[in-house]
């Protein structure tokens, strides 16, 4: 079970070199002002084993400026990057597949971001 939208390539027809950072966009409506977001992106290898290649957990109203909070409006449409994510640099082999999580950060060993605002 996952609180994610899930993203599958097509099979990788040739090995290649990934080397970066995740990075990039994604756009929501939610009924908060505010949400932790988080990504995963695996490597699933032809005998079904995953590799997890990066992670990115961010909150939502920090995300586009880490210094100035900017609050959600509930029912808008917004558009949240991904950016410093962890660095990748690794050979996906012929076969594979690569999965991306995108999602809302519901971990127990986190502490959530019910999305209320304290003044």
């Amino acid at each position: 079970m996952t609180n994610s939208v899930y993203f599958e390539s097509k099979t990788i027809d040739k090995d290649f070199i990934i080397s970066g950072n995740l990075s990039g966009f994604f756009n929501i409506s939610i009924n908060k002002k505010d949400f932790d977001t988080d990504t995963y992106l695996y490597q699933i290898k032809s005998e079904g084993k995953a590799f997890l290649l990066s992670t990115h957990i961010a909150r939502a109203s920090y995300a586009k400026d880490h210094s100035v909070r900017q609050l959600l409006k509930p029912g808008k449409d917004e558009q949240i990057p991904i950016h410093n994510s962890i660095f990748i640099s690794k050979k996906i082999e012929k076969g594979s597949k690569l999965v991306l999580l995108v999602g809302a950060n519901k971990n127990p060993s986190w502490q959530i971001n019910y999305g209320t605002v304290r003044m």
